[in-house]
């Protein structure tokens, strides 16, 4: 373990998993580095996740209320990407 919020229940993990393949975007929520936030989505080639685009940043400045609006913006940057491969 990182950091007291990194997942070290398989059980846990797997739903965590779930819930990012549901809503199309990730959130390290001080999971890696207490202080830092990283929200991400993926970036697709031929149904395949090849890569992903992130913003990370300090969890005061990237709060969880800023979580909808990043991870809209990621999604949408993510696609066009995709789209473009």
């Amino acid at each position: 373990k990182a950091t007291k919020q990194t997942f070290d229940d398989n059980h846990l993990l797997k739903e965590h998993l779930n819930v990012i393949r549901q809503q199309g975007y990730a959130i390290d929520d001080e999971e890696t580095e207490v202080g830092l936030r990283c929200v991400a989505a993926p970036i697709f080639y031929n149904d395949n996740v090849i890569a992903a685009l992130a913003v990370s940043g300090p969890a005061a400045r990237l709060s969880r209320k800023r979580d909808r609006a990043v991870s809209k913006k990621l999604r949408e940057c993510s696609a066009k990407i995709s789209s473009l491969l």
